[in-house]
């Protein structure tokens, strides 16, 4: 069914021009050198990977490259499909995909480059809270703009993701005074003889 739909589609006309897509690339690549030099920050330090950099073992950060994978997925779905969907004239649709895909994309940027952690509080002064904030705002919009849509889907799957977005949230924020009161919990309990 899929394949007689992409049939169906007129041709992408997307020029491809590597000479463009070379001098963007490489434009990068300087960038990223002249920033490094003028900051006394060695260029390695924007390539490598950022266990190898601290010294630290294979699997530190696993869960949460896991994640950027998943959010990176979730993002060129949503985007991928609106692109066809619009295509398709199914134009509701095609917003909805589109206002998720960048969602998506925005969360992984954060949790790529630890925006709400670091950047937004250290360089901008914008407490980490204010950020977070804008997290449930963004959902709230995404949820009244496309309500109709969201209500004719399979929404379950919808509500567990939103479910297990603010979960990781709650357990990324206080965590670790849930595990201060598990050991609290057990301490007590061994001296009581429980």
């Amino acid at each position: 069914m899929f394949k007689s739909i992409l049939a169906s589609l007129p041709p992408l006309n997307l020029k491809v021009n590597k000479t463009a897509i070379f001098i963007y690339a490489f434009s990068i690549i300087i960038m990223l050198l002249i920033g490094a030099q003028r900051s006394n920050i060695p260029a390695y330090y924007f390539t490598r990977d950022v266990a190898v950099l601290n010294g630290g073992k294979f699997y530190y950060g696993a869960i949460s490259t896991i994640g950027m994978f998943l959010w990176c997925a979730s993002a060129a779905i949503g985007i991928f499909t609106s692109i066809i969907l619009r295509r398709l004239q199914m134009k509701n649709q095609a917003k909805f995909l589109q206002f998720a895909g960048m969602i998506s994309l925005f969360l992984m940027i954060d949790d790529q480059f630890m925006l709400h952690e670091t950047v937004f509080p250290t360089y901008f002064g914008i407490h980490e809270y204010a950020v977070l904030a804008l997290y449930p705002i963004l959902i709230f919009t995404y949820l009244v703009l496309f309500y109709k849509e969201i209500l004719a889907s399979q929404f379950l799957i919808l509500i567990s993701a939103l479910s297990l977005l603010g979960l990781s949230m709650v357990c990324a924020q206080y965590g670790h005074l849930i595990l201060k009161v598990s050991y609290y919990s057990r301490g007590c309990k061994s001296l009581t003889g429980e």
